[in-house]
């Protein structure tokens, strides 16, 4: 299986060096999904449940979130988005499975997992987050285009990041409430300030901040650090908080 997820991720790294070829690219792309697929695809048919039990299956779930966004993206006409700002994010994110010693691809037995929010819950905050991961690497783009010079192509990646947003924000708000529902049904709370729970929060909070401050008559420096902040709640509270231990989620500790 590891032999795959990284066959998977240098697929996706040759699609982003070979952007500017576009039929190479698009071909390793695919390849390097229908890989990450196929590992996915194996772990649920044999243990009858996605793997998303804890960071790194969710790592190798987020790797195949890229490809259907990037040609849906491909096919609404928005070719500005580019198969790098989407293949590089998946390889990150399959490498960084490779590496995140939380947890191991094999599904457990554990009851709480059992809840029908289970899945819902966390493939609405993995797709949300592997959307908010190219979101944020268009939005450097767009901040080194402008100290480069390129205002149209700074304004494009700008509308990218913004458009990408718009669409993760409601899967994020879904998994937020979603999580709340499936505590109440396993702990019999809605929220009990959990350090994810809390992130999480943060988080929501703070992409809420940039959509307003994007559409608002202000300086693009202001969202730009609200995206900035955002994106690092993000990764506290998807990484941070599983990973180190000062910071360790009671609640959340084994996905």
């Amino acid at each position: 299986m590891i032999y795959m997820i990284i066959t998977s991720a240098c697929l996706y790294v040759l699609a982003s060096v070979l952007r500017r070829k576009a039929r190479a690219a698009t071909a390793f792309f695919i390849c390097g999904w229908l890989l990450n697929a196929a590992c996915i695809a194996s772990i649920t048919l044999s243990c009858g449940r996605l793997p998303l039990e804890n960071t790194k299956q969710v790592l190798v779930f987020c790797g195949a979130c890229f490809l259907p966004v990037w040609l849906a993206f491909e096919k609404s006409g928005i070719r500005e988005a580019g198969a790098a700002k989407f293949s590089l994010p998946a390889a990150l994110s399959l490498l960084a499975s490779v590496f995140v010693r939380d947890g191991s691809m094999a599904v457990s037995g554990n009851p709480f997992l059992e809840s029908a929010w289970f899945v819902p819950h966390v493939v609405s905050y993995a797709v949300s987050y592997s959307l908010m991961g190219v979101a944020f690497i268009s939005g450097v783009a767009a901040f080194f285009g402008e100290k480069a010079g390129s205002r149209e192509g700074s304004e494009r990646c700008d509308e990218i990041a913004f458009r990408l947003v718009k669409i993760s924000f409601p899967l994020m708000s879904f998994g937020l409430l979603s999580g709340a529902a499936w505590a109440d049904a396993a702990w019999s709370s809605y929220w009990s300030w959990d350090a994810k729970e809390t992130w999480s929060l943060i988080t929501w909070m703070l992409y809420l901040l940039y959509l307003h401050l994007r559409k608002g008559p202000v300086p693009a420096v202001f969202s730009r650090t609200a995206h900035f902040l955002a994106f690092s709640s993000l990764i506290i509270t998807f990484l941070a908080v599983n990973l180190l231990p000062g910071m360790k989620s009671a609640l959340h500790s084994n996905f």
